[in-house]
């Protein structure tokens, strides 16, 4: 499993090394396969309206479906590994990170063999691309060690947020738009201003292990971090105070994100699972987390 996260408030999407996209039903714990992509799927990203998602797979091809798994696109990066795929807020643009040091914005509905738009500046493989709030910003994350906000309508680069102490893994614009959090194979996750130039704050750490993502909550006052240490955990944004740490995985937590409400946390692991977890400090104590924790067993 390499891939979870909520689409409303009782649905996730799953995706991992067994080519396949999943739809669960947290209420009736039932799931279907949208769809069996030809190779290993690195992400699986949904629509903010719910209609579609894209996929991004490790032989070069990211698939635009409807919520169906009904074929809309196809996005050739020519056999090099995409790592990262998702629709922009309006659903009209998706943004690919390819093992090829390039991050590449794709216009649905236009001829899709006409170029995209590429973001050209990283020399290593790019990791992590997401859109801002608006859809007006990019951010990439890269294993050059450097994280960069560009403009998503001309391509522009508009920001290098370096040095970091390792390449970076994965990186978030914080809901405002006005912070970004990246997280490196060093295990630190640091927290920069997304305006300008400057250094950043260290907020969390997974000790001597990568950080594999990083999320914030829709409030933007806390962070989700996962690593190679087994384990996710919740941070306080302003103080950078541990709050939660869920353990309860037997493997590396690949990925995880908060639900639109911000109360649950949804993660994925090389244990073949996907756990839902309580992520409110207030209502639950730790021994709690561990019995209300929804385990989702997934197929090899």
């Amino acid at each position: 499993m390499t891939f979870a996260k909520f689409i409303d408030g009782s649905h996730i999407i799953t995706a991992g090394w067994d080519k396949t996209v999943r739809l669960w039903d947290l209420k009736t714990r039932d799931s279907k396969i949208l769809v069996t992509e030809a190779d290993k799927v690195a992400s699986a990203n949904f629509s903010a309206d719910g209609s579609r998602f894209v996929t991004a797979l490790w032989n070069g091809i990211a698939n635009a479906r409807t919520r169906d798994g009904v074929l809309l696109a196809k996005l050739d990066h020519a056999g090099q590994r995409v790592n990262w795929a998702e629709l922009s807020p309006d659903g009209k643009h998706i943004l690919t990170a390819c093992d090829d040091t390039f991050a590449r914005i794709w216009t649905l509905g236009q001829d899709m063999s006409r170029s995209p738009l590429t973001l050209s500046g990283h020399e290593g493989l790019v990791k992590t691309a997401v859109f801002d709030s608006t859809g007006k910003r990019a951010l990439t994350a890269s294993f050059d060690c450097t994280a960069k906000i560009w403009d998503a309508t001309t391509g522009a680069r508009l920001l290098t947020l370096t040095p970091h102490s390792a390449a970076v893994n994965a990186a978030i614009f914080s809901p405002d738009g006005k912070h970004v959090a990246t997280a490196c194979l060093d295990g630190s996750v640091l927290l920069w201003d997304a305006t300008k130039a400057g250094k950043p704050r260290t907020v969390a750490a997974h000790t001597n292990k990568r950080a594999n993502s990083v999320a914030f909550s829709p409030d933007g006052s806390r962070l989700l971090t996962t690593g190679d240490d087994h384990t996710a955990k919740i941070w306080d944004v302003k103080t950078g105070e541990l709050l939660l740490s869920f353990e309860q995985h037997g493997d590396i937590v690949v990925n995880g994100g908060f639900s639109p409400d911000g109360h649950r946390v949804v993660t994925a692991s090389k244990d073949k699972t996907a756990a839902v977890f309580d992520a409110d400090p207030k209502t639950r104590t730790q021994a709690e987390i561990v019995s209300v924790a929804e385990r989702l067993a997934v197929s090899p």
